[in-house]
């Protein structure tokens, strides 16, 4: 009698390693007969990770999946305080508290922000290090016992009981390790992780999933080719964009636009030397959408404005930064991208990958020229080409330009960037994905 495969997907900071696995593990579980999949969010309460996002909660629900905290994991003798625990590790009991009253309280604003980081980090370090005292000796990875485990592809892997679970993960033979992707392309054609990595084993016992067909991490790391697999974009594949458009969209009296929002500095910030490249300025943002609203206005056009959060942006900022706008009709969602697919009529975004699934989807989509996004593919010509060769591709100044074409166009231009994008993420990744791991489960070693 067969055994039915057990996959275990190990999330570690945010969402951004879900939107390439939820169509994956939806689709394994309908095509696995059994398949017994969970998600591990490696936090106390797997909101802290899932913020408002209704979208992933409900698609998992309905496919069966399992999702689990750090906090299901409590010693027996525990567990019958468990709500009492978990009332203290409520996300909206404490961060969300503390950034209300750090934005609110007429003397906490006078509160130098540096002070304000301090006390953060200091509050997060403590609540990690009860957390570990709280699961001492909790075996996760043995209650779950997952044949297959899908893990962050990334830099800091850092949570509390990381250790032992990592340690537990690399002992045995028996667990197939897979590095999932956060993104549907690296920033190089050669890159394929960050280093230093804690775990010295981490790369050269796992299989390693590249998203973007150019990419040749191997060329750096000629010690770790056989360990690179070319997955392409799950999210992508024609399939999971029908499915996405399936939900019947409300009539509606204006347009919807989507905008995929970055991380940004608050108001008055100074930009650090070196800082990220990819976090924007507070002043930056608004001015972009402040243009938007204004090219709308002047075509006479009513629409309301969803603002899509990055992962990690601080919401009552981002609301801040809404409020200031001039834009009336507005929301701000931290839902999962594909949640928005059947929803808007156009999308507009600085430097972003996940505009790629609007347009691939033939949803009309404008990119912002600017110098994140000039740093971003100055390094690699095929990004170079990807990105300058949408339709909409404009400077933020030319955007009443660039909408009174699309409103005007037959839908050509549109299907132009289907195709284009094809080139890069072709279809049928599902199926790939699907191969592998059915490798991974029969085989002793795929690599030799």
């Amino acid at each position: 009698m067969k055994s039915k495969t057990k996959i275990l997907q190990v999330v570690i900071k945010n969402t951004s390693t879900l939107d390439f696995s939820l169509p994956l593990l939806c689709f394994l579980k309908n095509r696995l007969s059994g398949a017994d999949i969970s998600i591990l969010y490696c936090v106390a309460n797997k909101n802290e990770i899932l913020l408002d996002s209704n979208y992933y909660t409900n698609e998992l629900i309905k496919h069966n999946i399992n999702q689990f905290d750090l906090l299901d994991f409590l010693p027996i003798f525990l567990r019958k305080f468990e709500f009492i625990i978990r009332k203290c590790f409520n996300p909206y009991n404490n961060e969300t508290y503390l950034n209300i009253k750090l934005s609110s309280d007429p003397f906490l604003l006078k509160v130098p922000k540096y002070l304000v980081y301090i006390i953060k980090k200091i509050m997060k370090s403590v609540k990690e290090k009860i957390l570990k005292i709280l699961l001492n000796n909790s075996d996760i990875i043995g209650t779950i016992n997952p044949d297959i485990v899908l893990l962050d592809n990334r830099s800091d892997i850092s949570f509390p009981g990381d250790k032992e679970i990592f340690d537990c993960l690399f002992k045995t033979k028996k667990i197939k390790i897979v590095l999932l992707p956060h993104a549907p392309h690296y920033i190089s054609s050669c890159f394929s992780h960050v280093d230093p990595n804690p775990f010295d084993r981490f790369y050269s016992e796992c299989d390693i999933w590249m998203p973007f067909l150019p990419a040749t991490p191997w060329i750096n790391r000629p010690d770790l080719k056989k360990y690179f697999f070319y997955s392409g974009y799950p999210g992508f594949d024609s399939e999971c964009i029908k499915y996405f458009k399936a939900s019947a969209k409300e009539k509606k009296d204006k347009i919807y636009i989507l905008y995929i929002g970055r991380k940004f500095l608050d108001k008055n910030v100074e930009r650090p030397k070196k800082y990220n490249f990819v976090t924007m300025d507070y002043d930056e943002v608004l001015h972009q959408i402040n243009c938007i609203n204004k090219s709308l206005k002047d075509l006479n056009i009513e629409f309301n404005l969803i603002y899509k959060a990055h992962p990690s942006s601080n919401n009552l900022l981002v609301e801040k930064m809404l409020d200031e706008s001039d834009v009336i009709s507005y929301e701000c969602s931290f839902d999962a991208i594909y949640s928005f697919v059947s929803k808007v009529d156009l999308v507009i975004s600085p430097y972003s990958t996940a505009l790629f699934l609007f347009a691939i989807s033939g949803i009309p989509t404008v990119l912002f020229k600017s110098k994140m996004m000039g740093e971003a593919i100055s390094s690699w010509e095929v990004l170079s080409d990807l990105y300058e060769n949408m339709s909409y591709y404009c400077n933020q100044e030319d955007i009443k330009e660039v909408l009174n074409r699309i409103f005007s166009d037959n839908g050509n231009d549109i299907m132009k960037d289907v195709i284009h994008i094809r080139k890069y993420f072709p279809d049928n990744s599902l199926e790939n994905c699907y191969n592998r791991i059915l490798d991974l489960k029969k085989n002793g070693n795929i690599y030799d």
